[in-house]
């Protein structure tokens, strides 16, 4: 049992009598056996020595003996007082897995031929290979034996993380602050917010803090769903926490709801003027199958390229019921599908022409803002990536990471470019070709491909002859005043003015709206507020300076025919029946009124009278000593003689 004892040199020294240089010497003379242990420190060489009590004289045996039994004894009242009891079932796993790593260590390293040390480094190594999972040291089995020796199982237990979970030696008010610094969408790090919290505390009169690991180990215990909202947001909540709807596909059927979106493809093309750039798609997909229904690729996609694509694909598979689409501004042109979600202006008493998924009988439904998990399209967008995308040379990845380190080399070359409409052609060829033909194991597909299922799910198919869908598909303009120039349109940035003479000459200053195709804006199409057709106009330009006389005359000659349009208005009228001056009927009305009037009579007469009397004026008061009266030509006589 004493050899199971393995002592220190400083232990060694006090049961021999010796110093601990004395000890280190014999060790290196080798009368003493000892094992030598890397404890990887720079001290001593980073070697301890530990020495059995059998190699020590007898005298020191006895007394480590004695000793020996002491710490049994203390050890045994220890055990005691832990029973098995008392430990959790993995805190049972754990001291049954040290006891019997300690019985076959103990077996092991009793072989003679080798020393203590050789065996031990032999016996990690053989559990090692046995306990890939829970690699042992020499170091740690002496440690932990040594421990088990003196504290019993208890020592066995490994505490860190379990045995006083749910108690902090963080006091909460400082816990408070420290998470007010730590939630917050700028994402500090825990460090940061220590130092922080430290600084309050301070001030506060807390006193020392715990470590910042203490802080870190308790971060783990804030709820994820509190982690994820206020650290990084409420998009991020949403599609990371948040419950969302599972749809099922069962009972759709082909063409009852088509989703569109737009994606910008991770590589370039190039243009007919040798300049690039990344290349987007508006793609319409069938949600029950799964198949693609029509696809515009373009520079930047807008209103009209979304229309150019809804129209590609009625033409084709017909009108479906519902488009379902995200609340891009392409997508929510007030005259294509209404706005959505997005807010709008009150305008009330304004009539609002029809828009042209109205016209169409298609119902539009948006996605909840910034939701991807609501449009199927965007997944498949994904396919697209990894199986078209990333088999151009000029492909660029989503992001920085994913940029292949010979891009700039390939890019150099304009031959290793696809041109757009080799481009636009393989991207049809792959999306009709390949992925409708894939099979798909989502919801009521049952590996079957698109094409599969769209032709076994399609019911009805609403069909437009082309002309009726070139006038459902004229966009829509708000109203607008019919000026002395026709109705103005401003479209991407231009006023564009549309004239008609019967148009200025009937409908000068009041209301209608346009209809147009964005491709060609020769003409328009002119309703009134009732969505009445009324006449079309054309496109008048504006006369440059230095226009031709021929130009000018033309003008001239709309303004002669608008004045004889006006005339003859006047005209037809007086071709029906001649009104008479209304002077003559205001007088002969006013003779009349004249003739018929009777003088009124009074029953009672009352006479009013004024109450003046004569006044005598005051004769002129004269001056003092003077009798005659003023001789004014006297006076002017006298005035001429002394001037002369």
């Amino acid at each position: 049992m004493g050899e199971l004892q393995l002592l220190t040199v400083k232990e060694t020294a006090r049961l021999m009598g010796i110093s601990e240089r004395a000890v280190q010497k014999q060790i290196s003379s080798n009368k003493l056996k000892a094992n030598a242990v890397k404890t990887g420190t720079r001290g001593r060489g980073g070697i301890e020595y530990q020495i059995p009590v059998s190699s020590l004289p007898i005298q020191a045996q006895k007394k480590a003996v004695k000793l020996f039994k002491e710490v049994v004894e203390n050890s045994t009242d220890q055990k005691a007082q832990a029973p098995l009891e008392v430990f959790s079932d993995q805190e049972r796993e754990q001291i049954g897995y040290w006891r019997k790593c300690f019985d076959q260590w103990q077996a092991f390293r009793s072989q003679p031929g080798m020393t203590k040390a050789e065996l031990d480094e032999m016996f990690c190594e053989n559990w090692n290979l046995a306990h890939p999972e829970n690699q042992v040291t020499a170091k740690t089995l002496h440690r932990k034996y040594k421990s088990w020796m003196e504290q019993g199982d208890a020592a066995l237990v490994d505490r860190r993380g379990g045995w006083n979970r749910g108690e902090s030696t963080i006091p909460e008010v400082v816990w408070s602050i420290f998470q007010q610094y730590y939630l917050d969408e700028n994402r500090p790090s825990a460090q940061a917010c220590y130092r922080w919290v430290s600084i309050w505390a301070k001030e506060n009169n807390f006193g020392p803090l715990p470590s910042c690991k203490a802080f870190e180990r308790r971060i783990t215990t804030i709820p994820y769903a509190v982690i994820r909202m206020y650290r990084y947001g409420e998009k991020d909540f949403d599609d990371k926490v948040a419950p969302f709807a599972r749809r099922s596909y069962q009972g759709l059927a082909s063409n009852d709801i088509w989703v569109a979106d737009n994606h910008k493809f991770d590589l370039v093309v190039r243009r007919p003027d040798g300049s690039t750039y990344r290349p987007q798609v508006t793609m319409y997909t069938d949600v029950r199958s799964r198949k693609t229904m029509s696809i515009v690729v373009s520079e930047n996609p807008n209103s009209d390229t979304n229309l150019l694509a809804i129209r590609k694909g009625i033409l084709k598979y017909g009108i479906p019921k519902v488009v379902y689409t995200d609340n891009g501004m392409d997508f929510l042109a007030s005259d294509i599908g209404g706005r959505g979600r997005r807010k709008t202006k009150k305008n009330d008493g304004e009539h609002k022409p029809p828009a042209v998924f109205e016209r169409l009988g298609i119902r539009m439904m948006n996605a909840k803002v910034k939701n991807a998990k609501a449009k199927l399209v965007e997944r498949t967008f994904r396919e697209v990536k990894e199986n078209f995308s990333k088999l151009f040379l000029t492909y660029q990845g989503g992001h920085v990471k994913e940029r292949p380190e010979r891009l700039l080399k390939i890019l150099k070359d304009p031959n290793n470019i696809v041109t757009e409409e080799e481009f636009a052609e393989a991207f049809e060829t792959f999306a009709f070709g390949w992925l409708d033909h894939q099979p798909h194991y989502g919801d009521g597909m049952n590996g079957k491909t698109p094409h599969q299922v769209y032709a076994e799910q399609l019911i009805e198919k609403r069909t437009a002859l082309p002309e009726d869908l070139d006038l459902m598909l004229m966009r829509s303009s708000k109203p607008v005043t019919v000026g002395r120039n026709g109705v103005r349109l401003t479209l991407y940035g231009y006023g564009l003015d549309f004239y008609d003479t019967e148009l200025v000459a009937q409908y000068r200053g009041k209301k209608v709206y346009v209809r147009f195709d964005p491709a060609n804006l020769g003409e328009v199409r002119v309703y009134d507020l009732e969505d009445r057709f009324l006449m079309t106009a054309t496109h008048k330009k504006a006369l440059e300076y230095g226009a031709s006389k021929e130009d000018i005359k033309n003008v001239a000659s709309e303004s002669k025919k608008i004045k004889k349009r006006v005339k003859a208005y006047k005209e037809a009228l007086v071709a029906e029946i001649y009104a008479p001056d209304p002077m003559d009927l205001v007088m002969g009305q006013a003779r009349k009124n004249l003739e018929e009037a009777t003088e009124a009579e009074a029953k009672v007469l009352s006479p009013v009278r004024s109450g003046e009397r004569k006044v005598e004026a005051a004769p002129l008061k004269k001056a003092v000593g003077q009798t005659n009266n003023i001789n004014l030509s006297r006076m002017i006589s006298a005035a001429q003689k002394t001037k002369k």
